[in-house]
């Protein structure tokens, strides 16, 4: 093993056993593994555009979707994703077709995410489309962008972490 890892394991078994000679009189240790060093990416997320939908499920799924890609970045610990209450009510319900690069350059926001949805009935039953598509900002382009087509209520949580995943490659080259 490296000298890098030694020292670290000797930390860690140092930190154990000062917990454990501490007993009763601290409450918890909390050990941060991560780069809390390194800069992290801002990205946005706003409220998703959701064209008539006749289903339940479509309507909370997409409603749930930006909370969910919230939930994968930040636990990558690359990300810091902007919240929501910080955006304009016209923003948090943008939908893919326009993009303010200003506004969004004016937020501090590196990466956006815009998506929006629509529900259509094939063979008697609900089917869903999502589209997806990440912006640069500072370099004022769109990164990736898909379509998802012929979607059930449980593909989408499916379709939102395949697409996170092509986000954090796309921005970081990490997979």
């Amino acid at each position: 093993m490296t000298d890098l890892r030694l020292k670290f394991r000797a930390l860690l078994v140092s930190l154990f056993v000062l917990q454990l000679s501490a007993g009763a009189e601290s409450q918890s240790l909390t050990i941060e593994v991560g780069r809390a060093a390194v800069r992290k990416y801002r990205l946005a997320i706003p409220h998703f555009g959701i064209q008539k939908s006749s289903g339940a499920f479509q309507e909370s799924s997409y409603r749930e979707i930006p909370a969910s890609f919230s939930r994968l970045f930040d636990f990558t610990g690359e990300f810091e994703v902007a919240n929501p209450a910080s955006l304009s009510d016209e923003m948090l319900t943008n939908n893919s077709k326009k993009m303010d690069f200003d506004y969004w350059s004016s937020m501090l926001v590196e990466y956006v995410i815009l998506g929006s949805g629509q529900v259509e009935k094939i063979e008697d039953k609900d089917h869903s489309s999502l589209d997806l598509r990440l912006f640069d900002i500072r370099n004022k382009k769109v990164l990736l962008g898909k379509r998802y087509s012929r979607l059930t209520s449980k593909d989408v949580d499916k379709v939102v972490r395949r697409f996170a995943d092509l986000c954090v490659h796309s921005i970081t080259g990490l997979s």
